[in-house]
């Protein structure tokens, strides 16, 4: 990031952030997808991949955001794993996410902490409170 505020004084970033905000389960589940990514980026049929981010976008994302919007008039939606982000996306969206989480063989993901961190370096960093976790401003 350092090296790319000389291009651009002023800049939107969006990284991986790291759960830090979420529910120990919902880290827990991630551990549990990252083992499954470090297997399935391997893989290298393409009529395997997409028909497995298919799968994944049209039975277990889909899913997961139809019981959160079930549980958000209780207010529990959010305890939902995918279902803040992924509501009013199109599955088409959802597949291309599945697609990317699990066939991509680098994954870094940064804390709220972290982001701060880059205070010593910018003028100014604002770290986004709301979805999408981390994306931040930095000013040089």
């Amino acid at each position: 990031m350092k090296s790319l505020a000389r291009f651009a004084p002023r800049s939107l970033i969006y990284l991986y952030y790291a759960l830090d905000n979420r529910p120990a389960f919902f880290r827990a589940l991630l551990r549990v997808v990252d083992g499954a990514r470090s297997t399935l980026n391997r893989v290298r049929s393409p009529r395997f991949r997409q028909a497995f981010a298919l799968f994944g976008a049209i039975g277990v994302y889909r899913p997961l955001v139809a019981l959160g919007h079930l549980l958000e008039p209780l207010g529990l939606g959010r305890h939902v794993p995918l279902h803040d982000v992924y509501r009013g996306k199109s599955t088409r969206r959802i597949q291309q996410d599945v697609y990317d989480r699990f066939f991509t063989r680098i994954e870094q993901r940064v804390s709220r902490a972290q982001i701060e961190a880059l205070g010593n370096d910018f003028t100014e960093v604002r770290v986004s409170s709301a979805l999408p976790y981390w994306h931040f401003l930095i000013i040089r």
